[in-house]
């Protein structure tokens, strides 16, 4: 019976204060960029390049629109 009533006073803590703690795991989230702000490493991945030569290498050969068994 103690979990159920946990339970129960765990969900009304959350409805009662659902946007301090959205707030709150916003925060957390973008702590990194508030604390190092310049020096943040940033990963980007980068496939935009490859991609491009492959559709215009594939619409050159006028292949663009072609089953992928011709392919």
């Amino acid at each position: 019976m103690s979990e159920i009533k946990l339970c129960k006073k765990i969900k009304e803590f959350i409805i009662k204060n659902h946007l301090y703690i959205s707030f709150i795991i916003l925060f957390v989230y973008l702590s990194p960029f508030l604390i190092f702000w310049d020096d943040i490493p940033v990963i980007i991945h980068d496939n935009l390049d490859s991609t491009i030569i492959w559709w215009k290498i594939l619409s050159n050969s006028k292949m663009l629109f072609a089953d992928n068994h011709a392919i």
